[in-house]
């Protein structure tokens, strides 16, 4: 019988030394998943820069003999990037339209992000009031999201070189060329590719088919007008209020 407690004493703390050794196991098994996580965290930002633009240059940001600016903002502290692994918040960013590139400050070094990693990017204000979504598309580059439902709105915000005029026989001075924004508005269905669309009433209207004229009516109600931003996302919006 005493031999028997021994031999249960020595089962039952063996058995406490595998719980032990287990629980240590799982305890450096979840440390290194975590830090698994924190160096991937920690790494991504690095990952997503283009390190071919990482230089000095970047803070060269106008050309010579144009007026004007190719970014569509100055610099954002509150900006986010979202990769396929992670997200990136708090960040100072900006966007240039004249190249498509999304431009990264960090004290004293500017650098461009590497779009081939990029979801979408967000770049507001300093003040928070406004913030802008863009969006990604494969082999097409950065688009402002709109409408974001079952249908998508984007538009393509690109900064062009609008050449200037030497001096005539009409106009005595020379004016520089300048750096001018254009948009493109674009509609995106399931999948479908985008179909790009104009902001002129009579053709923007035909897109909705038989809702074009309710959507004309509600839109008058709201003293909203089809050839703005704000008059285009709520046709959407009261457009996609007939598919519930």
């Amino acid at each position: 019988m005493f031999k028997n407690m021994i031999l249960n004493y020595s089962f039952k703390k063996q058995k406490t030394k595998i719980l032990v050794l287990i629980f240590i196991g799982a305890a450096l098994t979840i440390q290194k998943s975590w830090s698994q996580v924190r160096d991937i965290a920690q790494n991504t930002i690095g990952d997503i820069i283009e390190q071919s633009f990482v230089n000095d240059d970047l803070k060269k940001t106008k050309v010579l003999g144009v007026d004007g600016s190719p970014f569509l903002q100055e610099w954002s502290n509150n900006g986010e990037i979202q990769s396929q692994y992670t997200s990136f918040k708090n960040l100072t960013l900006r966007y240039n339209g004249y190249n498509d590139e999304l431009w990264l400050k960090e004290d004293d070094m500017t650098v461009i992000i590497n779009s081939d990693m990029v979801k979408m990017f967000k770049i507001g204000n300093d003040s928070g009031e406004k913030v802008d979504s863009f969006i990604n598309l494969p082999d097409k580059g950065y688009y402002r999201i709109l409408f974001d439902g079952k249908r998508k709105v984007y538009i393509k915000e690109k900064i062009i070189i609008k050449a200037g005029q030497a001096p005539d026989g009409y106009n005595t001075r020379s004016t520089k060329d300048q750096y001018v924004l254009a948009r493109e508005y674009y509609v995106k269905e399931s999948n479908s590719d985008l179909l790009r669309i104009s902001l002129k009433k009579k053709k923007i209207l035909t897109f909705f088919g038989d809702r074009s004229q309710q959507i004309a009516r509600d839109l008058k109600e709201k003293n909203l007008t089809i050839a703005s931003e704000e008059g285009l996302k709520e046709a959407f919006i009261v457009y996609e209020s007939y598919d519930k």
